[in-house]
């Protein structure tokens, strides 16, 4: 059982150790988190567990409330000894790109929900046979590991730019579901628009930005940029002249209704013959 105490621990540490249950606590120092903050994982005993139904009643309740605290991770099997998986969980989140280091949140079962697209096969997690979450519909999702007592798993350029999309995915699933319950393909779909915002020279951490432009490529139309006007915001967002999602939001309706129609895609089709 996996826990990020950060926000909220639903547990007493002391009672479970007392109970035969320790709390092995992963160490990332020199990130601003207290000790008493760090996230850890404790063994149970069996699937007969008391301690497997109460955390699975939190990790449902977590996730189907909408909650912005997901302390209740998950739950993995492995048989490496703890000091290890203490290790390589340390290791898979202390990261360096670019100038600087980052951690990388995999346990969150808000990023760990796009691992299997970010990783493609090869596994998600180190030092683990499986990892299972509960996932904002309030289902048990299993995600792949790599059991194998090595260092954290490598991560090249194109994951990189993928796991840096999470935040903008995330914040543009939420809103889309506030006004609809968005299809099984959402996420695979944001993505797609969220990699074209970055070929257009969005910026990911303009987050307004790109949560417009991609959930306007997705509920408006899929080719949304080739709109003139559409491409004039993106030019003026592109030379820091105005923000994409103002000039937006300042059209009428008419242009959306416009935009939405698609009949100016006619003319890039090219002419048939025959």
């Amino acid at each position: 059982m996996f826990v990020d105490p950060l926000l909220q621990d639903p547990f007493d540490r002391d009672a479970l150790s007392v109970g035969g249950q320790p709390a092995h606590a992963v160490d990332v120092p020199n990130w601003g988190i207290a000790p008493k903050e760090y996230p850890y994982f404790v063994a149970l005993d069996s699937s007969l567990d008391r301690l497997l139904d109460h955390s699975c009643v939190l990790a449902f309740d977590q996730a189907l409330g909408n909650a912005d605290v997901r302390s209740l991770c998950g739950w993995f099997a492995s048989d490496l000894p703890a000091v290890q998986l203490k290790r390589l969980f340390a290791a898979q989140m202390r990261r360096t790109a670019g100038s600087g280091p980052w951690m990388f949140r995999f346990f969150d079962p808000r990023v760990m929900r796009h691992l299997p697209a970010v990783f493609a096969g090869q596994g998600a997690v180190a030092g683990v046979e499986q990892w299972w979450f509960v996932d904002h519909r309030g289902q048990t999702q299993a995600v792949q590991g790599i059991h194998e007592p090595t260092a954290a798993i490598p991560i090249n350029a194109e994951q990189q730019l993928k796991l840096d999309r999470i935040g903008v995915l995330n914040q543009a699933f939420s809103q889309w579901r506030e006004s609809a319950e968005p299809p099984r393909d959402a996420f695979a779909r944001l993505d797609q628009a969220a990699a074209k915002a970055q070929a257009l020279g969005f910026s990911i951490e303009d987050e307004a930005d790109c949560v417009a432009f991609m959930l306007h490529r997705c509920l408006v139309h899929a080719r949304i940029e080739e709109h003139p006007h559409v491409a004039g915001w993106i030019a003026a967002m592109r030379s820091k002249e105005a923000n994409y999602v103002d000039l937006a939001a300042q059209s009428d309706e008419r242009l959306w209704a416009d935009i939405e129609s698609g009949h100016w895609t006619a003319g890039k089709q090219g002419a048939r013959h025959g």
